[in-house]
């Protein structure tokens, strides 16, 4: 994984899409659908999950497996523009959202029973392919009813824009170690490394 997230052209193409003078590596995950599983991925942004804010914050996600109609990873076009972040669901039981105080997250919009009034995109996308998202874009996913696992590695990047949010929950998203930051720093720590700097012009 070290040599994937720091050797790999992940940071590079993160950075470059953001337009950012340096980028730091937030964190890594890979997502595993066994086949057959039937539970769909929930729509949702990622940035609520996590303890940062910003705009410039966003994920590579590159498929171990072939994504096919059947379990490929749904985007809604332009909600990252919407100036909304939304209430987390819980991936178990995805009719239940986290109740966050003072966060000022809106319930998710009923996605599915609205879908003729957005416009979805998704890829096809062969192992070693790869899509970036922003952190804030709507997304989801139907279950895995093929008979092949749907695995992917994913890379979480942030930039100069993106400040580390601590307080913002304790309940949900990746048990991050104690960073030794405080609400509102910038990300740059051990914990979150700088991965790529843009070239001095």
């Amino acid at each position: 994984h070290r040599d994937y997230c720091f050797q790999s052209p992940a940071a590079v193409i993160a950075g470059t899409l953001m337009g950012a003078r340096r980028v730091n590596l937030f964190f890594d995950n890979v997502m595993i659908k066994e086949p057959g599983a039937e539970a769909a991925t929930p729509w949702h942004q990622d940035v609520p999950y996590w303890p940062v804010v910003g705009d410039q914050v966003c994920s590579v996600w590159m498929p171990l497996d072939p994504i096919t109609p059947e379990n490929r990873l749904e985007f809604v076009r332009g909600s990252h523009l919407w100036g909304k972040a939304y209430m987390p669901k819980d991936f178990s039981n995805p009719s239940r959202s986290y109740e966050m105080e003072g966060t000022g997250f809106d319930a998710m919009p009923d996605i599915d029973a609205r879908r003729p009034e957005f416009e979805f995109v998704a890829y096809d996308m062969e192992p070693g392919d790869f899509v970036v998202f922003h952190g804030h874009v709507i997304h989801g996913a139907p279950g895995n009813l093929t008979s092949r696992y749907r695995r992917a590695v994913i890379t979480r990047w942030t930039d100069d824009d993106a400040r580390y949010a601590g307080d913002k929950h304790d309940r949900i998203g990746p048990p991050f170690p104690r960073c030794g930051l405080k609400p509102g720093d910038p990300m740059t720590c051990e914990t979150f490394p700088i991965a790529w700097e843009a070239p001095i012009p």
